[in-house]
């Protein structure tokens, strides 16, 4: 937590000192100045808030975890907007955000004291305290350089993208990264779960269970996320011509290249660097994080200077594979199992089949985006509970535990309920 705290504090001065350079010379708009100032702050903000959050998956206290990232979400959309409106324009929105993270950060600080460091005694804070350093720097090293390659990864993205794209596209491409909290929204629950219940896992005693959830984890992930990624590609037109009108012509190409990058999801995307990170196998997390760092730079550096935003969005499809690959063979040669790739192949055939009837129907439905929106996505979720045990894709039992999954979503697990009891009929009448 130190560690990342200090780094976050040098690269944060570093920005603010040379932002006048980078603003000049680099990107050649001396105007970004005072922006770029601005912002260097939360590089340090943002350490502190994801030094807290890893303190809190690994001390299994999950509902802090998601209360600082409530607490986040909340004033991001309540400090940026108002500044925006009371006229500071850019620097405002810029501005709103640092603030959101500095007071996630402290609260998140004074969480972790509270909660995690005050209940120690006197005798636990001091006893064997070197051996409990050299366990947790051997642990933690590997993903504190795992964190800073990925982010170097994203932010050689933005550069470049910065120096070689136009605002239009940049903004078009900005419209389409807001999808990213429709699938964050299926996605985080499950990936928030899945490290504390892999290291409560001995690999050596309970391998066969171990074998189990981890399969479940990538099996149970592909049938919830997929269907909202390919949901999002077939339905790409329509939803970003209602949302945001003329002007976004090429988001909505965009939006389906996005989508196709979190397409891996279904073949352990979430699962296999947490299964790694939840057994203390970090030195392969850090691995993985570097065949993806040399597979996304030279690619980054020879599509995004000649195709813009679309080379951009290749390099994060393209370069994500060869990392996944890694991964993937790691935990073969690590464990003796790997991911159920029939099981996979079913919900994919699944997913996808229904996103191309849907395709198919859209243009029949005439005019109207809204429309097409609305009974598409209905048609979608329709083809997709029917679809789920024609392909064998599902059984009746992972209909009860998607049932139970889902169930925490609110009003959306009604909805989510009874479309399962669809393919639950069918599995019946069979």
């Amino acid at each position: 937590m130190f560690l990342q705290f200090l780094l976050g504090l040098l690269l944060s001065l570093g920005a603010f000192f040379l932002s006048s350079f980078m603003a000049d010379k680099v990107f050649q708009k001396p105007d970004l100045a005072p922006l770029i100032g601005v912002a260097s702050f939360m590089i340090l903000f943002n350490s502190v808030v994801m030094a807290c959050q890893a303190s809190f998956t690994g001390n299994d206290r999950m509902g802090y975890y998601s209360l600082t990232m409530l607490l986040q979400s909340m004033m991001k959309i309540t400090i940026a907007p108002v500044l925006v409106l009371l006229g500071y324009g850019a620097l405002g929105a810029i501005a709103g955000n640092a603030a959101s993270l500095l007071i996630t950060a402290t609260c998140a600080v004074i969480i972790v004291y509270l909660f995690l460091i005050r209940p120690l005694n006197h005798e636990e804070k001091t006893t064997g305290l070197l051996d409990h350093l050299r366990i947790m720097l051997s642990y933690g090293y590997p993903l504190f350089v795992s964190i800073l390659l990925s982010g170097s990864l994203s932010q050689i993205y933005n550069f470049l993208m910065a120096l070689y794209c136009s605002e239009y596209l940049v903004g078009n491409y900005l419209v389409t990264t807001k999808f990213a909290v429709l699938i964050g929204f299926f996605t985080m629950p499950i990936s928030t779960v899945l490290f504390p219940a892999f290291s409560q896992l001995d690999r050596n005693k309970d391998k066969e269970r171990l074998k189990f959830v981890f399969q479940s984890s990538v099996k149970y992930t592909g049938l919830v996320t997929l269907p909202v990624v390919s949901a999002l590609i077939v339905l790409s037109q329509p939803i970003i011509s209602f949302l945001f009108g003329i002007g976004y012509e090429p988001a909505s190409s965009f939006l389906v290249l996005y989508s196709f990058s979190n397409v891996l999801i279904g073949l352990g995307g979430l699962s296999v660097l947490s299964l790694l990170n939840g057994q203390g196998l970090t030195r392969a997390t850090m691995v993985v994080n570097v065949v993806t760092l040399l597979s996304g730079v030279p690619l980054s550096l020879y599509l995004i200077p000649r195709y813009e935003i679309v080379g951009l969005l290749s390099c994060m499809i393209i370069s994500a594979v060869p990392g996944l690959a890694v991964g993937v063979w790691w935990v073969r040669q690590a464990f003796g199992f790997s991911i159920d790739f029939k099981s996979c192949a079913k919900t994919y055939v699944t997913a996808f089949a229904s996103a191309l009837g849907t395709y198919l129907l859209v243009p029949m439905l005439g005019p109207g985006d809204l429309k097409a929106i609305v009974i598409g996505g209905l048609v979608y979720l329709v083809l997709y509970a029917v679809l789920l045990p024609l392909t064998k894709a599902v059984e009746r039992a992972d209909i009860a535990n998607l049932k139970e999954l889902l169930g925490g979503l609110g009003p959306l697990s009604r909805i989510f309920d009874s479309l399962l009891s669809i393919a639950d009929r069918i599995l019946s009448s069979r």
